[in-house]
């Protein structure tokens, strides 16, 4: 004969612990996917400025200040002016600028530009490019 006294657990109890379990485990999951995606939405945003000084004539120096003002550190890798590759000029290049870092860029040598023109200069990054435009005085 079968003892029918025995109770197991209501239907709505166990219904509840299901549930329960199911919001558990999906909070956990959205927190792991949060901080999963968190590392690959990163950016970089770079502010340049810069200035041009005379020497004599036609001899100029630049002076480069960039502030990363993104989530991610970047690598400065050259440096364009009127889009002529200057890189060998300038002191410490490639150079890592932190997350909110400034750096200041200067040139090791003198460069022959033309007063009264504009002068584009070009920052490349291993993510992209950035530019700023001035006036030779």
């Amino acid at each position: 004969m079968r003892n029918t006294r025995k109770k197991g657990v209501s239907p709505v109890i166990a219904t509840v612990i299901l549930v329960a379990i199911a919001i558990v485990i999906s909070i956990a999951a959205a927190f792991w996917m949060t901080g999963l995606l968190s590392s690959f939405t990163g950016y970089e945003k770079l502010t340049i400025s810069a200035s041009v000084s005379r020497i004599s004539g036609r001899e100029y120096n630049v002076t480069i200040v960039i502030t990363n003002e993104g989530t991610l550190p970047t690598n400065v890798t050259r440096i364009l002016i009127n889009g002529t590759d200057q890189t060998s000029l300038f002191q410490g290049l490639p150079v890592e600028i932190p997350s909110g870092g400034t750096k200041v860029i200067t040139l090791s040598q003198k460069i022959i530009l033309t007063p009264g023109r504009p002068v584009k200069i070009t920052v490349v990054t291993l993510r992209g490019s950035y530019e700023t435009q001035l006036m030779a005085p």
